[in-house]
């Protein structure tokens, strides 16, 4: 996930092998790092990206 920090995906539709989960894909993320391409299918780019905090508007009287 460091590896990844500030880094911004570029959706592919190719054959890959997902850096995470080790299984053969056809779609999901290249985030292109210093010295190389690392590739995430969708499910692991869900499970290793940053939660915000959701807020809520109320109206004010």
């Amino acid at each position: 996930m460091t590896l990844l920090w500030k880094k911004r995906g570029t959706r592919v539709f190719e054959d890959f092998v997902c850096l995470c989960c080790g299984k053969s894909q056809s779609e999901g993320w290249r985030y292109i790092t210093d010295d190389s391409r690392v590739y995430l299918c969708n499910k692991c780019k869900a499970d290793i990206k940053p939660t915000f905090t959701q807020i809520l508007y109320t109206p004010m009287k």
